[in-house]
């Protein structure tokens, strides 16, 4: 799912004076908020990109000095909380451009058919759409698997790895499913994974390549139209793609009926799609930066995060 993305400054600042040093930006291996160190360092750039292995790693380099500003989502700010001292302030947000006045970055929603009868039971044995895993998804995995982790039961085996108990869970549970993108790190595993359990991908577009067509450029429309048109009967996705996927909200032509189909919420109940009913409410991704800055190139940052 691609971002632009808008910088909404949150504390005052006076002077907003460029000096000639360069402003060293924490950019997380494991994050793909913003953009990579390749893009903000292009140029006659004044970011120099500072890697890190994970948002703990740059509340460290916070910690020594060693960088100027970073940019955390709402999870990893409350991770690393604990390793940032009164040194570091947040000074804005980023924001997507086309959904400025949203009160959150996203919220997860499951859709389901209008002829679901309720309960996560009768999710045994159904057809599922997932928007996916890769660089391009916005969400962090611990989203993503919200919704498995609430209603499929974990396979237990002492012989059989995390990874491989997760996707055994989900091929028992589910008849069939797209669930694109990367299951495993491990190049050699995710194959031989997709290879073992080809039901999970049988739903997909291209079920070799466990991949949608990319017909709308965006994972989350993509699993919509794999319950709308592939045969699914669930999908777990962002509410701001459903507004727009059943033409809930001006300037959207809808795709599919929207009187046929409904949320289920996190308690088992179901609403229209008039009455959303969210898993994940998500805050937008924090603009944190070292006080001992006394100016700092806001136009800068405006310029590399924004599109």
């Amino acid at each position: 799912m691609k971002f632009s993305f808008f910088f909404l400054l949150l504390l005052p600042y006076t002077i907003f004076v460029i000096s000639e040093s360069n402003y060293k930006f924490c950019i997380s291996q494991t994050r793909t908020i913003g953009r990579s160190c390749q893009a903000v360092q292009k140029g006659n750039s004044q970011i120099v990109c500072v890697p890190a292995t994970d948002s703990a790693d740059c509340a460290l380099k916070f910690q020594r000095k060693e960088v100027d500003f970073a940019i955390f989502s709402a999870e990893d700010a409350l991770l690393v909380s604990k390793f940032i001292n009164d040194d570091v302030r947040i000074i804005g947000e980023l924001r997507n451009q086309d959904w400025i006045n949203e009160t959150f970055a996203f919220q997860t929603v499951v859709v389901v058919k209008e002829t679901y009868i309720g309960g996560f039971q009768s999710l045994q044995s159904s057809n599922y759409c997932h928007p996916g895993f890769g660089d391009g998804q916005f969400w962090t995995d611990r989203v993503l698997k919200q919704f498995e982790a609430t209603v499929v039961p974990h396979y237990c085996n002492g012989i059989l790895t995390t990874v491989e108990q997760e996707i055994t869970s989900l091929a028992h549970f589910f008849k069939s499913a797209c669930r694109p993108g990367q299951w495993s790190l491990d190049d050699f595993v995710d194959k031989n994974l997709k290879k073992n359990f080809p039901s999970l991908c049988s739903l997909c577009d291209s079920p070799g390549r466990c991949a949608y067509s990319e017909e709308f450029q965006n994972s989350h429309k993509e699993a919509l139209a794999c319950l709308t048109e592939n045969g699914g009967d669930v999908t777990y996705v962002s509410l701001q793609h459903v507004k727009e996927y059943f033409g809930l909200i001006p300037g959207f032509r809808a795709k599919a009926p929207a009187e046929k189909y409904k949320f289920l919420c996190s308690d088992a109940t179901s609403q229209s799609l008039g009455k959303p009913c969210t898993w994940i409410n998500q805050s937008w991704p924090l603009v944190v930066a070292l006080k001992l800055r006394k100016s700092f190139p806001l136009e800068i940052i405006v310029a590399h995060f924004s599109l």
